[in-house]
């Protein structure tokens, strides 16, 4: 299902210097998650950057979709 919207995120959790896991708000429009699922995540509104980022799901649940990212660069 392709979900093209906005989402808030609602918990940020670095877990060392350079992981974060950043869960945002689960909407109805999302479909349902599969494991393995990746998301083309757009990180502003401002259209910078432009490309979108693949990121995988590391975890969700009624309320929430998790992303782990290693910040890299």
């Amino acid at each position: 299902m392709r979900f093209d919207g906005f989402s808030k995120i609602v918990d940020k959790d670095w877990i060392q210097d350079d992981v974060v896991m950043i869960s945002i708000e689960r909407v109805a429009e999302m479909g349902e998650i599969i494991p393995g699922q990746f998301f083309n995540i757009q990180a502003s509104a401002a259209g910078y950057p432009m490309l979108r980022r693949p990121i995988s799901v590391s975890g969700y649940d009624e309320k929430t979709v998790t992303f782990t990212v290693k910040v890299l660069g």
